[in-house]
């Protein structure tokens, strides 16, 4: 069974979420569908973080795979621990948030 927002070969979670990462489409069309972030992101859970799914970390980052892309969301923006992420923190003072920085503080270079 497959992902419920995965209709006639369109990803309707695409209306919320700005980027997908390519290898997402193996997620839809499984089991797997639960874990993936946008999926849990849609349920509404308490837990999630409000920006996850229009966070420009996902659109301005090499990400070698839809795994670490899971692996990032599970650790910080789906989970409590959210407030922790370096760039909810910056958000939510006002501050400026740059681009290159991931969640756990780290600044990477950015995908040309």
């Amino acid at each position: 069974m497959g992902c419920p927002l995965f209709v006639d070969y369109t990803r309707e979670c695409v209306e919320d979420i700005r980027t997908l990462p390519p290898d997402i489409y193996n997620y839809c069309q499984s089991k797997d569908y639960q874990k993936c972030p946008f999926y849990i992101k849609k349920q509404n859970l308490k837990t999630a973080c409000e920006f996850v799914d229009k966070c420009p970390f996902f659109n301005n980052f090499n990400m070698n795979s839809f795994d670490e892309f899971m692996n990032i969301t599970k650790n910080y923006c789906l989970s409590e621990k959210h407030e922790d992420c370096e760039r909810y923190k910056l958000k939510m003072s006002g501050k400026n948030v740059p681009i290159e920085l991931r969640p756990d503080g780290e600044i990477i270079e950015l995908r040309l």
